[in-house]
């Protein structure tokens, strides 16, 4: 945090993504770059913005959209979405 600015950061990448190839070394980039709170989906075998995985990749932003939103500019803030609320688990890579 700097000063009252937060700075967070969600990617999903594909590593089957003909638009933006080699999408793990894109995402690693931006995980090298970014500073604050950050995570990086990454898909070996996802399509173009994760289309294959959208069950996943949707209800994981929501809340965490709704996590970081609600840090930063709620008073007081929402309560976080209750356990087993289109909350998933990925394997995936966490900075």
């Amino acid at each position: 945090m700097l000063g009252s600015t937060f700075f967070t950061l969600l990617i999903f990448h594909s590593g089957n993504d003909k638009l933006i190839p080699d999408g793990k070394k894109h995402g690693d980039y931006f995980m090298d770059w970014a500073v604050g709170e950050k995570e990086f989906g990454f898909y070996p075998d996802g399509e173009h913005v994760c289309a294959n995985y959208l069950d996943e990749v949707i209800p994981y932003s929501i809340d965490w959209l709704s996590k970081h939103l609600c840090q930063c500019h709620m008073d007081p803030p929402i309560p976080p979405v209750p356990e087993g609320k289109a909350q998933i688990s990925l394997g995936w890579v966490s900075r």
